[in-house]
């Protein structure tokens, strides 16, 4: 289906378990213009939905919107976002921005937005704020997807641009104000690549690292994570704190930063 250049493109509310796949949302028939750059390209306000999906596909195109999918509800939850192209054209190769968030989780928990296995990664770029925005909720999994390119950072916690490590990391807020992992070093050479860093975080906890590369360094040192690399587990101690030193039988491609 098209559905775009309406005062909105999809809108769930009072409903459960709807699958939406395969569809342009916000562009022309094309894939390559947006016509619904005033209207929400999905709008969800409850839970259990399947907004695209691993298989070939399923997912969505949904670019050219004011805001590519809003996540709302403080009732049913638990949606899964997956394998869609959110401000680019339908072949993944330009931009068609959405005005703000490709993402934006204003009020909502237990939401899975990409992952690890084959297909389920979004394609998040060149949207003119946030990649993904986290507002309010918490248990939102965030894992495995391409983000670069947009006018904000590439994931915000609470809407507010960065948010600075805290010693226990024991606020609250949008997914709890998680700590981000601090990389030290990063060698690659001879097949295997090493990484090297820390997390400050909640004492006596197992947390999975997810490393990304993109093309370049970011300037502001957050920046967003284009392309998947590798995974690890780390535990913290009774400080709540957790050593990162890991090495992948894979190289790094040269000029590419983790």
């Amino acid at each position: 289906n098209v559905i775009s250049g309406n005062g909105g493109g999809m809108v769930f509310q009072a409903a459960s378990g709807s699958t939406v796949q395969g569809n342009y949302i916000g562009t022309d028939v094309t894939g390559t213009r947006g016509l619904s750059i005033e209207a929400m390209g999905i709008s969800i306000s409850d839970g259990n939905h399947l907004i695209g999906g691993t298989a070939p596909g399923a997912g969505n195109v949904i670019s050219g919107n004011r805001v590519g999918i809003q996540v709302s509800t403080s009732g049913p939850q638990g949606n899964t976002i997956q394998g869609n192209l959110i401000g680019l054209n339908a072949l993944g190769t330009g931009a068609v921005p959405n005005l703000s968030e490709g993402i934006a989780i204003s009020d909502s928990m237990n939401n899975i937005i990409g992952g690890l296995q084959s297909g389920a990664a979004n394609k998040i770029a060149f949207n003119g704020g946030r990649g993904i925005g986290v507002f309010f909720g918490s248990r939102n999994a965030i894992r495995g997807n391409s983000i670069f390119s947009n006018g904000g950072l590439g994931i915000d916690l609470g809407g507010d641009g960065l948010t600075l490590n805290d010693t226990t990391d024991s606020d609250t807020g949008a997914n709890l104000l998680q700590n981000f992992p601090v990389l030290t070093s990063v060698q690659s050479s001879g097949g295997s690549t090493t990484i090297q860093g820390s997390l400050k975080s909640t004492p006596s906890t197992t947390f999975q690292i997810d490393f990304y590369s993109s093309a370049a360094l970011d300037p502001s040192a957050h920046g967003e994570g284009a392309l998947f690399f590798n995974t690890t587990p780390v535990t913290t101690d009774g400080n709540g704190d957790a050593t990162i030193n890991v090495t992948f039988p894979v190289t790094l491609p040269v000029g590419r930063a983790i």
